[in-house]
Parts: structure tokens; sequence; C-alpha cells
């Protein structure tokens, strides 16, 4: 008991206050103290290590967005939403971020959202979509680059794509930049990133795209599903 009254003098008053300490403690009792979290936090370390080039810091981040997000979804949509987000090769954590900050939005407007694999590194491609009043299916890509920080106010310009006989459009996003160099808040990045979704958006309306699906029933939900998974079997064939 001595040596240790002798080790604890020897701590200084600043160390033993450290913020960092109890945020870490405040981060253990927050994912410790109910069920539900309990299994998030299981979800968490099932996400891919980032790639060796990363910031150790990134890895907290992204894993921080990924938890906020599963908390807001249904226990029946952790694993879909975690298959999309593993689906990258080598991730360097900011397109991991991005999807999981728009993955609620994507799904709050009545859009169906589908991964796509990618040959190349630090690349999340989705295809999201909906079926059109007139039961037509309309979707478009977002190919999210993990390692570009490309300007995000800049004037989008998506190409045009050919699949069947209908057009779609592909976005290219470079999301490394979306938030100033530094910036480990997990809000101010999800709030960032959330933004970009919005402005992509108007921008598809801008094109004529129908941008918020109406109101369908789980049948629907259930056939957009089969033709989504139709058409990437198609476009696998190719």
């Amino acid at each position: 008991m001595k040596a240790l009254a002798e080790k604890l003098k020897q701590l200084s008053l600043k160390k033993v206050l450290s913020v960092q300490i109890w945020k870490q403690f405040g981060h253990w009792l927050f994912w410790h103290s109910s069920i539900k979290r309990n299994r998030v936090r299981k979800l968490i370390e099932r996400l891919t290590l980032l790639d060796q080039g990363s910031l150790a810091e990134i890895t907290g981040l992204r894993d921080a967005v990924f938890g906020k997000v599963c908390l807001g979804l249904k226990p029946a949509e952790w694993e879909r939403f975690l298959e999309c987000v593993n689906i990258v090769r080598q991730p360097l954590g900011f397109e991991q971020i991005f999807i999981c900050s728009i993955y609620p939005q994507i799904l709050r407007r009545g859009f169906g959202v589908t991964s796509i694999p990618s040959d190349q590194l630090h690349r999340i491609d989705v295809e999201i979509g909906y079926l059109g009043h007139n039961e037509d299916y309309f979707f478009w890509v977002f190919e999210t680059d993990g390692a570009s920080r490309d300007d995000p106010a800049k004037t989008f310009v998506p190409e045009k794509h050919i699949r069947g006989d209908k057009y779609y459009l592909v976005y290219r996003l470079g999301v490394a930049g979306l938030v100033e160099s530094g910036n480990l808040n997990p809000l101010q990045w999800m709030i960032s990133c959330q933004t970009f979704f919005n402005n992509i958006m108007a921008d598809l309306k801008r094109r004529n795209y129908q941008v918020t699906a109406a109101l369908i029933s789980d049948f629907e939900l259930g056939r957009l599903s089969l033709l989504r998974r139709l058409a990437l079997d198609k476009l696998k064939k190719r």
C-alpha cells in the first residue's frame, strides 16, 4: 500500500483529471450500459480494418459514426448496413464515414441501396434507386473515393451511362476533404456528408430525376429489391 501511495503522489493532478481519460471511461460506459449498444459494439468490431496508411484517429471516427447510425436503425437493418460499409477494399475510413452518414437519409426517402463491387481500392460504389409512379425503376450511382480530396463545392458533372433501354447518372465523389483537416468530431462529419448528399439530390432534381419517392407498400419495396438485384446481375454478366 505504501508503494502504491508513493506512485499516486508521483502522478500530477493534471494527469489524474485528464480529459482524455474521462472521455475513454465515458465511451466504455456508454457502449456497455445497454444490450442494444452492446450488440452495436460487436458490429463495430466486425468493420474492416483500415488501410495501413490511414491515421489511427480515423478508425475511432469511423467507428463512432457507424455506431451512431446503427443506434438509429432497426436491428433488422444492421447486417445489410454492415455489408454495404464493408464492401470496400483497404478502406481509408472517409469513404465508409460518408456512406454511413447518408445511409439513414437514403432509407428515409424511400430509396433502395445496393453495393456494387469495385476492383479499385478505397472505393465504395452504391446504386440508389426507386420505383416511379409508372412502376419503372429509376436509379443513379455514387462512386465514393476515400482517397480523393476533390472540392465538394464544385459544380457536379456526373457521367451519363446506359444500361439496357435507359440511361443513368454516375457521380464520382471525393470525400476525404468534406471537413477541414484534423477535425475528428463525428457529428460535424455526419452533418457535412448529409449536406453534400442533399446537394447531389438537388442536382438530380435539376436533371429531371424525381428524388423523393412516394410512400410505397412492403410488397412494392420487395419488388424494388428484386428489380435492383436483377439489374445488378445483368450488369455483372456484361
